[in-house]
């Protein structure tokens, strides 16, 4: 009957333990639903105006890649900017050029643009251009050749 009473004491103590534990921390991780409906109110905004820019300077192609650029590297999401580009029949080239040139990677950059309509096999060919090594070359003139000096080679046997 005592040994039933002290496990009754012990579980019932470890119970007030654990839930003065763990209330605490539900409080620190709880959702903030008010904030979150601001922020996405302002982020729509912003995009909303990113989208405004883009429609004005659309018939501009020298200013596309640009513009695609300038936006992403101020902030911007990138999917949305690359979506409101394609959407407005901008040059398809110039956008994920523009993207590329940003920092966005090329797998980011060809999920947006498949999400706003555009041809896997346009978007393909552009990325594997875009993505392609720039050309080196040697100027021509009397070439230095590099000699490494004499140095007497160590060998563990002889120590």
């Amino acid at each position: 009957m005592r040994m039933n009473m002290h496990l009754n004491i012990r579980l019932i103590l470890s119970l007030a333990l654990l839930t003065c534990i763990l209330f605490p921390a539900s409080t620190v991780f709880a959702e903030n639903n008010a904030g979150d409906d601001a922020t996405l109110a302002f982020r729509s905004q912003k995009i909303k105006a990113a989208c405004a820019a883009i429609a004005e300077n659309i018939n501009k192609p020298a200013n596309i890649k640009k513009l695609v650029k300038t936006s992403i590297l101020m902030g911007y999401s990138a999917c949305p900017i690359i979506k409101c580009s394609i959407e407005g029949k901008g040059n398809l080239e110039q956008i994920l050029t523009g993207a590329i040139e940003a920092g966005v990677s090329p797998d980011v950059v060809s999920k947006c643009a498949l999400i706003a309509g555009a041809k896997n096999g346009d978007i393909a060919t552009i990325l594997a251009g875009a993505a392609a090594p720039a050309i080196c070359f040697i100027i021509p003139g009397k070439q230095e050749i590099l000699t490494m000096p004499d140095v007497p080679v160590i060998s563990p046997v002889r120590f």
